[in-house]
């Protein structure tokens, strides 16, 4: 079924995740549709393809669709799983090293047997030119054109795909990697990032794997992006697709393509929007994102209404997280994004033994493809949808009957891999993995909360995901936390940020100054011309800015590493002045257990961006509270079916509902299995479920949060 030029307006939220690929269209009428079908990993594009066809199926096409917005982990899963381009980097004659010696750190202090990540970029493929600017941006030594010449044509024959270059103090001038530029322009199919064009900014490390990954990840984004606007275009779509960018806002198709390094934890980003947008219309303003899908989870915070953020994100280690902290495991990224902590735990997290016997959940994953054995489509290797199938936490079917659950399969490979090793039936060991999966997530959330030095008991859980909704109030036992809140259309949620995200571009300028040698005037002078001149370059590209938003990145003078602190709206007085500053000291309070007021503050970078506010997203934002998830106002069906709670508790009858609406006024007490078409609830023994008037299922249990 084509989707059609005609009739009124729709808005389309894509989001691509390792096991299944969310849809929801926003109609003209106030109402919402949404589709959930198999990712397909050879190539994403055909299952997105696939279920807008089947979403639209009922109509007679739809049209036109305005807008499509897109989070995928297209980029993230090719870092995971090392599938970039072949790369080379051109640096400075004396810093080719700079790449892979970083920051001498380790995120596991006393692990003798640990191992970095190894180099996206071999040693031999990281190529010295001599030139030299110095740090006031004068030319020391000139760039001789045959030096790049005689490298690219050595990496040209031995078939690298893309090029990173990252000069020593391009920040300050670029013109040598301008230079390199043009040289690489004219040589056709070849993909190439400078980091003078990606990241104009202090630090030779993070700029250098910035823009390595950048170039990494291009023709693989590239690519995939291409393919999707065909298929697009196959199916008459003419609108605009936008792409989820780290930080929460959309970029068009062009400049994802450019910096897809920028496009890192898209749809995760995506869901933390989504979270913020519920927990201020619904009451909550501090809250505990966790989103389980099929192959990762995620956390997030959200403190007094607001997305919190990092001016990094690492990804590529053991645990993918905005960088505030440790870090030195895997891959930093340069860039304000959505502080987010991501682990390998899902549905699909394969069940294993190490070599000492030790049984471990994740986070390798079985994917889509063939899936968890309970799929019946070939897979035989037991996972944690397939303890949850044993548990019988998940009935005979998922994704609105789409999907049938075979648990005789699940319990034949969990029987066979571990119950006959260790010696027990096969419920018991489900529900082992059910708890080891839990702690396994669990990492996320505390990397978010008691690593940031925030008390997880102050904040509610919203729990949202295929998967999140199965975990959560396990989870929050486990951390003490009294209220769960699982939202509309929980299993498709980041969607919904999808749909009420902002389009968001970004400036980083370098502007290292001690603030006590700047008086309010001479900074607001400082910001205000560099204001000026972004917007305007910003409108001459056709750009309409509703709203520019401004932070700074504090330190105290002598520290190697900043916070980012947002600067208020308007002239910087100096009452503005003193505001900020004092908010960098209680940042730096709250992160790292103490502050000193006394000291010399420090300004590194101001960062700039420019917010479009499309009036279609605002209303999809207020749909979702509204009716994004309608209610039936016939009979509830409900049945009940034993399910097994741990040894204690053992087997229970457990009240199963279609849906939330079957939630009585008064709430019930679990445990209680509620299956909707995109995502299975369990409220387990000691908790209760109500259904409040936003259509959120709240959990609450003995102890009440302050979220």
């Amino acid at each position: 079924m084509s989707i059609k030029p005609e009739g009124n307006a729709v808005l389309v939220g894509v989001d691509i995740g390792g096991t299944f690929t969310d849809i929801v269209a926003a109609l003209p009428d106030g109402r919402m549709i949404s589709a959930k079908v198999r990712s397909t990993p050879r190539d994403f594009s055909l299952g997105i393809c696939d279920g807008l066809r089947q979403l639209f199926k009922a109509r007679d096409g739809l049209a036109p669709v305005v807008q499509l917005n897109h989070g995928t982990t297209v980029a993230t899963n090719c870092i995971l799983e090392r599938k970039g381009a072949r790369t080379a980097l051109i640096t400075s004659s004396g810093f080719r090293d700079v790449f892979e010696i970083g920051r001498v750190r380790v995120p596991v202090l006393y692990d003798l047997q640990y191992e970095k990540p190894p180099s996206l970029v071999e040693r031999r493929w990281r190529l010295e030119v001599r030139e030299r600017i110095d740090a006031h941006g004068h030319v020391v030594t000139s760039l001789a054109d045959d030096d790049v010449a005689r490298h690219l044509d050595h990496a040209d024959e031995k078939g690298i795909e893309a090029v990173a270059v990252c000069l020593l103090n391009s920040y300050v001038n670029p013109a040598h990697e301008r230079q390199i530029g043009r040289l690489l322009s004219e040589r056709p199919g070849l993909y190439f990032t400078l980091s003078s064009d990606l990241l104009r900014e202090l630090g030779e490390y993070e700029r250098t794997s910035t823009t390595v990954l950048n170039a990494y990840l291009m023709p693989v984004v590239s690519r995939y992006l291409d393919r999707l606007r065909s298929g697009l275009r196959d199916l008459a779509f003419a609108g605009d697709l936008m792409v989820m960018g780290s930080n929460g806002g959309l970029m068009d198709v062009e400049t994802a393509t450019e910096q897809p390094a920028f496009m890192i934890e898209s749809g995760p980003a995506a869901g933390v929007i989504a979270a913020q947008a519920i927990g201020r219309v619904s009451g909550y303003l501090n809250l505990i994102t966790f989103d389980m899908g099929g192959t990762t989870a995620k956390a997030s915070i959200v403190e007094d209404g607001n997305v919190s953020e990092s001016p990094e994100l690492e990804v590529g280690g053991g645990i993918s997280y905005g960088r505030k902290l440790v870090g030195g495991g895997g891959y930093p990224v340069r860039a304000t994004v959505i502080d987010l902590a991501e682990v390998g735990a899902g549905g699909g997290s394969l069940v294993w033994f190490d070599q000492a016997g030790g049984l471990h959940v994740g986070p390798r994953s079985t994917g889509a493809d063939p899936g968890p054995a309970c799929y019946g489509r070939g897979g035989t290797q037991a996972t944690v949808t397939d303890a949850c199938s044993v548990l019988a936490y998940i009935g005979d079917a998922i994704a609105g009957g789409s999907v049938p659950i075979y648990r005789e399969q699940a319990q034949v490979a969990l029987a066979g891999q571990v119950a006959t090793r260790l010696g027990k039936p096969p419920h018991e060991v489900a529900y082992g993995v059910y708890e080891i999966a839990a702690a396994n997530m669990m990492r996320a959330i505390k990397a978010v909360s008691i690593e940031r030095g925030r008390d997880p008991r102050d904040f509610t859980l919203i729990a949202f995901g295929g998967n999140g909704a199965l975990f959560a109030a396990q989870i929050a036992t486990a951390m003490r936390m009294g209220t769960v809140l699982i939202p509309p259309l929980a299993g498709v949620f980041s969607v919904i940020g999808l749909l009420a995200a902002d389009v968001k571009n970004h400036l980083v300028i370098s502007l290292k100054r001690k603030l006590n040698a700047l008086g309010p005037g001479d900074l607001s002078e400082l910001v205000g011309a560099e204001e000026k001149d972004y917007l305007e370059r910003l409108r001459s590209r056709g750009r309409g800015v509703m709203a520019l938003e401004r932070t700074v990145d504090l330190r105290y003078a002598g520290q190697n590493y900043h916070l980012a602190i947002p600067v208020p709206a308007g002239p910087l007085d100096a009452n503005a002045h003193a505001q900020f500053i004092a908010a960098f000291h209680e940042a730096h309070r709250k992160t790292y257990g103490h502050h000193a007021p006394g000291e010399v503050v420090e300004l590194v970078n101001l960062r700039l961006t420019a917010v479009e506010r499309p009036g279609i997203a605002s209303e999809a934002l207020s749909r979702m509270a509204q009716c994004a998830h309608p209610l039936s106002s016939g009979p509830q069906d409900s049945v009940t079916r034993p399910a097994y709670f741990g040894p204690e508790a053992g087997w229970l009858s457990t009240t199963v509902l279609r849906t939330r609406a079957g939630v009585p006024e008064a709430g019930i007490a679990g445990p209680v299995i509620i299956e909707e078409y995109d995502a299975t609830m369990l409220i387990p023994p000691g908790w209760r479920a109500r259904l409040d008037s936003h259509q959120n299922v709240v959990l609450t249990t003995g102890r009440q949060s302050n979220g």
